[in-house]
């Protein structure tokens, strides 16, 4: 059994927020929508095996949804570094925050667990740009951020302490040299683009007795292209600079499965503070929307079958 229940409003109770935060919720609540319907996809196809052709299938699935998620993942940091200062509003700020730093610390390079440092001057300013930005909604005093903008500040003097902070927020959103996460590169080699030069060296380093076999049935759209699929797969392994195929796949779906989990967190404290702000009546009456599943399922015994019957078979 599931609970569900319905927060209602309407486009008028939308229309009294102002413009540039009503944009930002709904484009919130989209990314929402779409990393957790992406992330329930691929957990449901990792888990969707059986037979060999099944297996084939499974795995396809998966990282085609692995590298859309990792796409949305990235235009997600995008979005959300260009509105950090709506968090001034929300009173769930300290959520989103813890939320957004380990978000900054991944994308940046600055500490994420699967990362590489940045050892490049300019980025680890982009960097600092982004904690920075966490300084106008009330940023401890000697929190990590405020302590990387003093030893950065101490190595370029001839700027004041204002000055640089002021330049660091207008190049927040603007990281697009220096240390790229492994998301990024996905998302730029792989996830939207079909970057040649990432395919021919993917190609290269298939061996010669890769098996590249191509699955056909006798029905519209129940093909799976083996050959294009593990060329897309080599891909996404050549971003990772692991040589090891196993590792490789490992490191992309755990830092995929990582940073979602950061960015549910803080769309969820973001949403839910706009709730309080400006839909109190609707959140009040939440149990008088509240609807049982009887027929819920646990996400464990859902199967996802590429390979099935058509409709009027």
């Amino acid at each position: 059994m599931l609970e569900v229940y319905r927060l209602k409003y309407t486009k008028a109770q939308l229309d009294v927020v102002p413009d540039d935060e009503r944009m930002f919720i709904l484009k919130m609540g989209q990314l929402g929508n779409e990393i957790n319907l992406l992330r329930f996809q691929m957990l449901v196809a990792m888990r969707s095996g059986g037979s060999e052709i099944h297996n084939e299938a499974s795995n396809a699935l998966t990282l085609i949804n692995a590298r859309f998620l990792a796409g949305r993942l990235y235009e997600g940091w995008v979005l959300c570094g260009a509105n950090v200062a709506m968090l001034r509003k929300y009173k769930r700020v300290a959520e989103a925050k813890a939320a957004w730093r380990e978000i900054s610390r991944y994308f940046s390079g600055a500490g994420a667990p699967m990362g590489q440092k940045a050892d490049n001057k300019r980025q680890r300013l982009l960097t600092l740009a982004r904690l920075v930005q966490l300084e106008s909604v009330d940023l401890p005093p000697g929190s990590a951020g405020l302590e990387m903008a003093r030893r950065e500040l101490k190595s370029a003097p001839d700027l004041s302490a204002k000055d640089a902070i002021r330049a660091l927020r207008a190049e927040a959103g603007k990281l697009s040299t220096g240390y790229q996460s492994v998301i990024e590169r996905l998302r730029h080699k792989v996830a939207f683009h079909n970057d040649d030069e990432a395919a021919g060296v993917a190609y290269d380093a298939m061996t010669a007795d890769d098996d590249l076999s191509d699955f056909h049935t006798c029905h519209r759209g129940a093909v799976l292209y083996g050959s294009a699929q593990t060329l897309n797969t080599l891909m996404m392994i050549s971003v990772t600079g692991n040589k090891d195929r196993a590792e490789a796949v490992d490191r992309i779906m755990g830092e995929i499965h990582q940073v979602a989990s950061h960015f549910y967190d803080y769309v969820e404290a973001v949403m839910q503070s706009f709730f309080e702000n400006y839909m109190q009546e609707g959140l009040d009456a939440l149990e008088d929307g509240k609807v049982v599943v009887d027929d819920a399922i646990k996400l464990s015994d859902i199967k996802l079958q590429y390979f099935c019957l058509p409709v009027r078979e």
